[in-house]
């Protein structure tokens, strides 16, 4: 599995392990709870927090640090020179782009709960770094390590969450990697099933959309991995076996979430693995069809065909909660966008402001992000963001290709550029992928490995 004597591949390997297991929970400690106050409510997502995942993920950088000084310990004093010349052609050529990035920065000091905004931002450069630390030493990850994380996250999310569901309470509380309590009805998530009123399932997650959200992806990455297994195959070995157990156990676990848009995801990406595997010719069509200018205007189109779509349906279903909030945070996100175009209102403030964009005068305050992350992001960002974004891979990357295109883990492998479309219907249905740890890093799960092709 490892080189003979390597520890730094064994501790790599391990910590990369504990982070995809890691990755759904909501294990944290709070930071300037006082100063998350709208309005006389607590809003949660204004609250600074550090995951236990964020341990695993800073021990990663130290690692990749120690390695880098380690190697190039000789040639020190060139690296300095290197580094200095490198940075004085940067400033020469590139000055635009720090420049774009410090007038971004600062206007998060500007926004209503800047505390809040500086926060984001470092976790936003922290999950970067992340992406650019699993690209640059995938050849040292053991896949089949990945493969067996995957596996025992979801043989354990999918079992508390189905205790959760069959007995109605919570299985050990907070302690158990954020297990969220259960056992008051305040606030948690129901749906009636043969005129009984049930408690969804959570897991270890924030919300039973994002235990499905997880759910969904992970099963995905298993099926783009290894595909059906035939039954002789089914018969050789335990492991076979077991995975397909917990396939099953956690396909079961998603449709007791009843979240429609990680069921959306988890049919549309079994289309796409499936039609893809059928063949080579299949895989080759598809990938030719599917590529990143064609997904990217796949993308835009669905954009503004879901933002209409709800706007609709929400009148056609004036009784419907779910579309009518759907819809009021849509509205909210256009006018505060329109209102704050060139700079947005700063990074995750949408929910410090929202009532003063909004007609929804509900008994209980519903403040949340908008339910669609294209819309989220520049309402809070504007112009300024969508540029930082253009131009973050100079910053990140070295060359001039896009992002996506660097997100290629083996570039002599082709890319599901397919995977894009797949988080669509989360992606415009909710707002986890920007807001809450887990739903930023199971983003970045789906750009490293549900993105690479067999």
């Amino acid at each position: 599995m490892f080189k003979k004597n390597n520890l730094n591949n064994l501790i790599l390997n391990s910590l990369i392990g504990i982070i995809i297991f890691l990755l759904p929970t909501n294990f944290f400690l709070k930071f300037f709870e006082n100063g998350a106050y709208v309005n006389g409510l607590q809003v949660d997502y204004l609250i600074p927090k550090l995951y236990l995942s964020d341990i695993f993920i800073l021990s990663l950088f130290l690692i990749w640090s120690v390695e880098w000084w380690s190697k190039n310990k000789s040639k020190r004093n060139e690296l300095w020179k290197k580094i200095y010349s490198y940075k004085k052609k940067f400033l020469q050529k590139k000055s635009w782009v720090l420049i774009l990035f410090i007038i971004f920065t600062l206007r998060q000091f500007w926004a209503n709960y800047p505390i809040s905004s500086l926060a984001y931002l470092f976790r936003v450069i922290e999950l970067g770094l992340f992406v650019k630390f699993l690209v640059k030493n995938k050849s040292r990850i053991y896949s089949e390590l990945v493969e067996k994380s995957v596996i025992a996250t979801l043989f354990f999310q999918s079992s508390v969450a189905i205790y959760q569901y069959v007995n109605q309470k919570t299985l050990i509380g907070y302690s158990l990697l954020g297990e969220p309590n259960l056992n008051n009805y305040i606030g948690i998530s129901k749906s009636e099933l043969y005129g009984i009123e049930k408690i969804l399932p959570y897991g270890t997650t924030a919300h039973p959309n994002l235990l499905g959200g997880f759910l969904a992806i992970y099963l995905l990455y298993l099926f783009n991995k290894t595909g059906w297994k035939s039954i002789s195959e089914f018969k050789s070995t335990v492991f076979i076996q077991t995975q397909s157990l917990v396939i099953c156990l956690s396909i079961v676990t998603l449709f007791l979430t009843q979240s429609v848009s990680a069921i959306e995801t988890f049919i549309l990406g079994l289309c796409f693995i499936f039609y893809q595997k059928y063949s080579k010719k299949t895989e080759a069509s598809l990938q030719k069809i599917f590529n990143l200018k064609n997904v990217s205007l796949i993308a835009l189109g669905f954009i503004f065909l879901s933002i209409i779509s709800i706007n609709l349906l929400s009148k056609g279903y004036s009784k419907n909660q779910s579309l009518n909030r759907r819809n009021y945070l849509n509205v909210a996100a256009l006018k505060m966008a329109k209102n704050n175009i060139l700079v947005g209102v700063g990074l995750n403030n949408f929910t410090s402001i929202v009532e003063e964009y909004s007609n929804n005068r509900e008994v209980v305050r519903f403040v949340q992000p908008a339910h669609n992350i294209f819309l989220l992001f520049f309402a809070e960002t504007g112009i300024l963001g969508l540029a930082v974004l253009g131009s973050s891979n100079k910053i990140f990357f070295k060359n001039r290709a896009s992002i996506f295109y660097r997100l290629r883990i083996l570039q002599k492998k082709p890319n599901n550029w397919w995977w894009i479309l797949v988080l669509l219907p989360i992606a415009l249905l909710d707002h986890y992928f920007l807001t809450l740890n887990a739903g930023m890093l199971l983003l970045v799960f789906s750009a490293v490995f549900l993105s690479e092709a067999d």
